[in-house]
Parts: structure tokens; C-alpha cells; sequence
């Protein structure tokens, strides 16, 4: 808005959208969203946990790069990589950004519908090159709602996340993969970048 640095888009249809899918089943989403507090739990405990061991063997010179690194866009075609950050083609990067924010706030949204949270707004953003979308909820609803079912929206995102992994693991691996590769053509490893991750 100011200077063109923020754009924010906001919309009723989708929020509509999610009140559609919201109520075809608020059983199954309130399972689902139960099963969504375990995996996200577990999910989190283990991340810490990973952090932690990496920043451990880091500090006793086990290895020199840490496995968690920045994902950022450039310019250039190719991919490449320095200490720390990984940098990727900016129309890949930002393809990525919104396979990951869309399914994200989308899956807060049908989870507090189905919570019978009501949503204030819904849209999406840009502030600079970085994309964003949001979901927000009325906030006395949500301070209102039980443990539980606060939980199970705050889980909904990264349960989304998850899912969105899934499907574009198995997409690849299934049918782009194959359909990119000739199988008459062999990969070999020829160079490895001692003390990474790789």
C-alpha cells in the first residue's frame, strides 16, 4: 500500500470456499484434527530434538554445516549454495512459497469453521517478493473455544504442510520422475562435500 512495498488482498468467495468445505463433514475434520495435534505434537518434539543434535555435533566439529538451512530466491537460472543458504531460481521460489502458504491457511480456515470459529478475513499479500496468505479468525471466538478445539487449528497448518509433502512426494516420485528420466541413462556420484549433511 505505502510505497507499493505491501499489497493485501482480502475476499469473501473464499471464505465461503472454506465455509463449503468446512461443513461437508465437521466430524471427519474434527478427527482429522484431533489425529492433526498428535503429528504436529510429535512432529515438533522431534524437530527441537534434530535442532538441538545438529547444533550439539556442530559444536564438537562433527560436522561443519548445519542440515536446516535458508531456502532463499535469486536471480540466476541455476541453483546454488553457500554457508547456510540454499538459493533457487525466484519463479521456483515462489511457486514453492505459495504450494506452501496457500494449503496452510486454507487448512486453518476449514479447521475453525468446522470448530464453528468464525473467520474475519481471508485473503492473500505480497510484501516486496515475498507472498503470503492469511486467515483470521474473530478473536473472541477463538478465546472463547475449548483447548482442544483451539489446538486443533493452531495444528491445522502444519498438518496441511504435511499433506501438501505427501502428495508432491508422491507425484515425483511416481510420475514426473519416471516421465523426466531416461532409464537407459545411469546416475553416478562423482563428488561429495565432506563434513555436509549430503
Amino acid at each position: 500500500i505505502k510505497y507499493f512495498i505491501f499489497y493485501m488482498w482480502r475476499t469473501k468467495r473464499f471464505r465461503n470456499t472454506i465455509d463449503k468445505v468446512a461443513q461437508l463433514s465437521p466430524r471427519f475434520w474434527k478427527a482429522t484434527g484431533t489425529f492433526a495435534i498428535l503429528l504436529c505434537g510429535l512432529a515438533m518434539i522431534l524437530g527441537i530434538f534434530s535442532v538441538l543434535d545438529q547444533d550439539y555435533k556442530i559444536l564438537l566439529g562433527q560436522i561443519k554445516e548445519p542440515s536446516a538451512q535458508l531456502v532463499l530466491p535469486t536471480l540466476s537460472k541455476e541453483g546454488s549454495t553457500s554457508s547456510g543458504v540454499i538459493y533457487i531460481p525466484f519463479w521456483f521460489w515462489f511457486l514453492t512459497i505459495g504450494a506452501i502458504l496457500i494449503p496452510h491457511e486454507f487448512m486453518h480456515g476449514v479447521f475453525a469453521r468446522a470448530q464453528k470459529i468464525k473467520l474475519k478475513s481471508v485473503g492473500l499479500l505480497l510484501f516486496a517478493i515475498f507472498p503470503g496468505a492469511f486467515v483470521e479468525p474473530v478473536e473472541s471466538d477463538v478465546k472463547a473455544a475449548p483447548l482442544k478445539n483451539k489446538l486443533r487449528v493452531f495444528a491445522a497448518g502444519s498438518f496441511a504442510n504435511f499433506l501438501t509433502a505427501i502428495i508432491f512426494f508422491l507425484l515425483s516420485a511416481f510420475l514426473i520422475w519416471p516421465a523426466a528420466v531416461n532409464p537407459a541413462i545411469e546416475m553416478k556420484i562423482v563428488n561429495i562435500t565432506e563434513g555436509s549433511p549430503a
